[in-house]
């Protein structure tokens, strides 16, 4: 490949046709190794990294489909339309479920020892 300078416009046209061109989606080193088979990029890792910051422009501002990325996972911090939707939501994140009473068990809140049982003081104590 000859030494000429790079037309990215041209470039990002040719990549788009790439990725539309399969189906199930196409990951950033497969658009690099197509086009530089096809001898419109150098195969360095200089164009990988201006092939990529190019073509993530260029998703950001609409112009291009999604890439897949089979190492990396995208996080994206939940967001909520107001308050009320988040303590709605917010619940499940604990498996608490909705505030119900619990049934209550024979004996349940009654003090376990003897001398301050209600029988007890109600015997006067002895």
């Amino acid at each position: 490949m000859t030494r000429q300078r790079i037309r990215w416009p041209a470039i990002v046209d040719r990549a788009r046709q790439i990725v539309e061109g399969y189906e199930g989606g196409v990951t950033l080193r497969q658009v690099m190794y197509r086009l530089a088979a096809e001898g419109v990029l150098p195969h360095t890792p200089s164009m990988y990294r201006h092939l990529s910051s190019h073509l993530a422009r260029a998703r950001r501002e609409d112009r291009f489909p999604d890439l897949i990325d089979t190492l990396r996972e995208v996080h994206v911090p939940p967001a909520w339309p107001d308050a009320a939707t988040f303590l709605r939501e917010s619940v499940e994140w604990f498996g608490l479920g909705p505030a119900i009473a619990p049934e209550p068990r024979p004996g349940a809140g009654m003090p376990r020892c003897s001398w301050c049982s209600p029988s007890y003081v109600a015997a006067g104590g002895q």
